[in-house]
């Protein structure tokens, strides 16, 4: 026997033998019909088969536990501070098998469907949670991520449950990418505070929400002295981004009158962008307030809201709030952003201000420039009174640059403290705007740009927004360079939060100098969102 052929035998035995070899010690495999507890779990034809093994098990740095497409788990699934990853080897569970199976589904009854609490470094995708129904005795939330830092969750569908689709509660450094959390009671995606939890400042930092979809969150029907049924909310959190996410057809069915809703909002937090987003059709329960687009509310500091798309909503197209009790409300941008006829149930305006301490100056400094209202309904900006009839007339508002289209007088209320320059104000019955409130303005001229029609305007993926061929000036139109120079990027970067990372593949876009379909700005400016 020659030695080459010794050496072709040696690699055909390590070949064979390979055949039979599990693979790495960290990879484990979840199969709900053919698996067995007391395999190794280490490879597919030995899969382990319950979420009882998954939760008794601790998982480290490195390891990867996969679920079985087309298959359905009863239960729930539990990591601790002893489930983590690592700066080098993070911790994954996500789904194997046949890619035109649907994701593996959990099923948790009425119980949550996925908690991770104090642990670190982990990424869960693409798996499907489902509560038993907001009505149908759930009473939890469904994928819950507590005292975590360097999460990960994407390509996740979460519904069925009473309280929250997502709640993130007093985490760090958490990604929700291309999530669709829709049909909960509560709220789709929410950050705040946990609970029991007394730590001071902002619990939860560096949050990003992307891609995410958040539709028919109807209302939590056990919640009877509060809001419920929005689409986001981002609460108690220091720096986050929100971005190219939807929210429709959120709080038809909050149970109770008041305070209600919205599509997408933050309150009690700082350096928030909301940014890219589409919010349509949200309700408030008949009688009930709010059920808007967007609102920055109570305690908001430093945070933008830009390139947005709102319309059709039961509230304003963008609410800019300050209840009782909060810390001051102060330092945001709204720019670059579209209403078209919001406040349908409510307020009849496309930006509703309102404070509810109307003798404090607890709601101030806000610039609002280069966005479009048009409302069919009533005026584009209303400031509110309160019962006494105290009017919001809060200090520090300047408004520059925007189109403002209505049927009724433009502005509604008081705001004998808000400064206005160089908007277009055009009634849409073509009477005289009996309130020139803006010594630059351009009064009685129609705007000049492809006006929405009723079969072209109710875009619904965000992803399209750039291709909006609806808003866009003419070329004669009385809007092009009659607008104020502002230092948009100077503005903006003043605002956009720290620490965050943008988009599925990280990437940094901060905005700044560029319109609604991301072209540099003119000079002089135009009015409007070109």
């Amino acid at each position: 026997m020659t030695e080459k052929t010794v050496f072709f035998l040696i690699l055909a035995g390590c070949a064979a033998c390979s055949l039979f070899q599990d693979e790495p010690a960290n990879t484990f495999y979840i199969d709900a019909e053919n698996g067995n507890d007391l395999n190794s779990g280490q490879i597919a034809t030995k899969a382990w088969q319950t979420l009882d093994k998954v939760n008794s098990t601790d998982f480290a740095p490195g390891s990867k536990i996969f679920f079985k497409r087309g298959q359905t788990w009863l239960g729930s699934i539990r990591f601790d501070q002893n489930d983590s990853g690592s700066a080098s080897d993070p911790l994954e569970i996500s789904a194997y098998g046949n890619p035109l199976f649907a994701n593996p589904e959990i099923r948790s009854g009425n119980e949550y469907g996925f908690l991770l609490e104090g642990s670190a470094r982990v990424k869960v995708n693409r798996l499907s949670l489902k509560g038993a129904g907001r009505k149908q005795g759930n009473t939890t939330s469904g994928l819950i991520v507590r005292n975590c830092r360097n999460i990960i969750l994407d390509s996740l569908e979460v519904s069925g449950y009473q309280k929250d689709g997502v709640e993130i509660l007093n985490s760090e450094k958490v990604r929700v990418i291309r999530v669709d959390a829709s049909n909960n009671g509560s709220t789709g995606i929410r950050t705040g505070r946990d609970e029991n939890s007394n730590s001071p400042g902002y619990p939860v930092k560096n949050i990003y929400i992307g891609y995410c979809t958040t539709n028919d969150n109807a209302g939590n029907p056990e919640i009877l002295e509060n809001h419920s049924g929005s689409g986001i909310i981002v609460s108690s959190t220091d720096s986050a981004v929100v971005e190219y996410c939807s929210a429709a057809n959120n709080g038809w069915d909050m149970p109770r009158q008041g305070n209600g809703p919205v599509g997408i909002w933050a309150h009690d937090a700082n350096r928030i962008t909301i940014r890219y987003c589409i919010a349509y059709n949200n309700e408030s329960s008949r009688g009930a307030s709010d059920g808007g687009g967007f609102d920055l509310d109570g305690g908001v500091t430093n945070s933008i809201v830009q390139y947005n798309y709102s319309y059709d909503n039961n509230g304003a197209g963008y609410g800019l709030f300050q209840y009782a009790g909060t810390s001051v409300w102060e330092n945001n941008l709204i720019r670059f952003n579209i209403s078209y006829n919001d406040g349908e149930g409510n307020e009849k305006a496309g930006i509703y201000i309102w404070t509810a301490e109307p003798g404090k100056d607890l709601l101030r400094n806000c610039k609002i420039y280069n966005n479009i209202i048009i409302n069919e309904l009533g005026s584009a900006v209303k400031y509110a009174t309160d019962g006494s009839g105290q009017a919001s007339d809060p200090n520090g508002f300047e408004f520059s640059n925007n189109i403002f289209i209505s049927k009724e007088e433009p502005v509604e209320g008081t705001g004998t403290h808000s400064a206005y320059s160089n908007n277009l104000w055009w009634r849409l019955d073509n009477k005289p705007v009996s309130k020139r409130l803006d010594p630059k303005g351009i009064y009685g001229k129609e705007p000049g740009m492809v006006m929405p029609q009723p079969h072209n305007y109710r875009l619904t993926d965000p992803a399209q927004l750039k291709n909006l061929e609806l808003f866009k000036l003419f070329e004669n139109s009385a809007c092009k360079g009659t607008g104020k120079n502002i230092n948009s990027s100077r503005e903006v970067l003043l605002v956009l939060p720290s620490g965050v990372s943008r988009g599925p593949a990280g990437n940094r876009d901060d905005g700044g100098d560029v319109n609604f379909w991301g072209k540099p700005l003119n000079e002089p400016a135009n009015i409007g969102i070109e």
